[in-house]
């Protein structure tokens, strides 16, 4: 019963399940982290029953290119995993990852009838021991697929795209610390006319303050996109300047980001916010630059 929950049923090789409880028990493993570059293409314009046909023949391609003394595993719809024990160079296992890009460059897969396609494929790969070697290949193929597919790439954790991640993950605590802490605080720098030495209008900037450090948006907008509260940023902004300049008659600018106008928000809240704070006199005082706060 137990050979059966970590056995994949479609394509007859060990699961994920088999995978982790395999990793478990081992001290050092090299393993490569097989993606198929765009299998949803595949789903969606032959079918799913084609697909899974795909994801058969794909595994015994795999057991054929893979390295002999490995194992394969299948972890995910679209990915596999293969795991070799022996200890390798950095020179074979890119040697292996290579052979197995170009093995899969050279076959071709029938998926109906007088109808045969080429897949790719992208090797993310681990070295080291225990199930955290799945992720470190993961994160390997996210690395690549910045800048290209059909190729292979070793986990660095020293890499700049690692530090950046790490970072993200930083500034999104800090970005809900900020909301929850209301430590978002809008700046407003003066805008001089050269030719007259007078300030003629302020630009209204975000800040993090954080035990009394300012935090420029560069360091926090991209982990604001990822958690989704770009918007949320934007009308901090918009709502600490009106309040700002609504009793003064100096003109401002906001800054706001294509995601703003993506999302169709800001018309209803600007409107409201200017039939609060604004009269008719001065509601004009306001404009807009796309770009980042």
């Amino acid at each position: 019963m137990m050979q059966d929950l970590q056995c994949d049923s479609l394509t007859n090789v060990a699961n994920r399940f088999a995978l982790i409880d395999y990793l478990r028990h081992v001290k050092h493993a090299n393993l490569f982290l097989v993606d198929i570059d765009n299998f949803n293409n595949i789903n969606n314009n032959y079918g799913f029953e084609a697909g899974d046909r795909v994801l058969v023949r794909i595994a015994e391609l795999l057991s054929l290119a893979k390295p002999y003394t490995s194992r394969l595993f299948r972890i995910n719809s679209d990915e596999f995993a293969i795991v070799c024990l022996e200890m390798m160079s950095l020179q074979r296992l890119s040697d292996a990852a290579s052979s197995m890009i170009s093995f899969f460059d050279q076959s071709e897969i029938e998926i109906a009838q007088d109808l045969c396609i080429k897949v790719s494929i992208s090797v993310g790969i681990a070295i080291g021991g225990g199930s955290e070697i799945l992720n470190q290949a993961r994160t390997a193929i996210e690395e690549l697929r910045e800048h290209k597919r059909a190729s292979f790439k070793i986990y660095d954790a020293s890499s700049a795209f690692i530090k950046k991640q790490q970072e993200n993950v930083y500034w999104i605590n800090k970005i809900k610390e900020a909301f929850e802490g209301e430590h978002l605080l809008t700046y407003y720098q003066p805008i001089v006319n050269n030719a007259t030495g007078k300030v003629e209008k302020y630009e209204c900037l975000i800040r993090i303050c954080d035990d009394g450090i300012l935090t420029p948006p560069i360091r926090f907008m991209e982990a604001s996109k990822l958690t989704g509260t770009l918007s949320l940023v934007t009308k901090t902004v918009i709502t600490q300047s009106f309040k700002m300049f609504s009793a003064n008659e100096l003109e401002f600018s906001i800054n706001i980001t294509n995601t703003d106008l993506y999302l169709n928000f800001l018309e209803e809240f600007l409107l409201k916010k200017v039939f609060k704070i604004f009269d008719s006199k001065t509601d004009k005082r306001l404009s807009f630059l796309d770009g980042s706060k």
